[in-house]
């Protein structure tokens, strides 16, 4: 065993080498944005139960698009910013 890892220990290294940077570039970035999708859907979908629990509230924001009255920020860029900023926390 020990002849084998010492004959292709090239080998391993560049194995462990590619393995390393298939997770850090492909699969650790792919999971942030899961995630991140996922929490930014959920945080904007307790917005609109709370705004379903109160009357006053309803109005803003399902009818005009506007989230607690700001005018200027939609849904939309709420949730981009939410998103941009969950994928900053992760190191993205």
């Amino acid at each position: 065993m020990q002849k084998i890892l010492i004959k292709h220990r090239y080998l391993i290294i560049i194995l462990f080498l590619v393995a390393g940077l298939f997770y850090w570039f492909q699969l650790r970035p792919s999971w942030a944005k899961q995630d991140c999708t996922k929490s930014t859907g959920q945080f904007y979908s307790e917005s609109f139960q709370k705004a379903d629990a109160d009357p006053d509230r309803t109005g803003d924001v399902i009818n005009d698009g506007f989230i607690d009255g700001d005018v200027g920020e939609t849904i939309r860029d709420k949730m981009k910013i939410h998103y941009d900023y969950c994928l900053h926390g992760k190191g993205l």
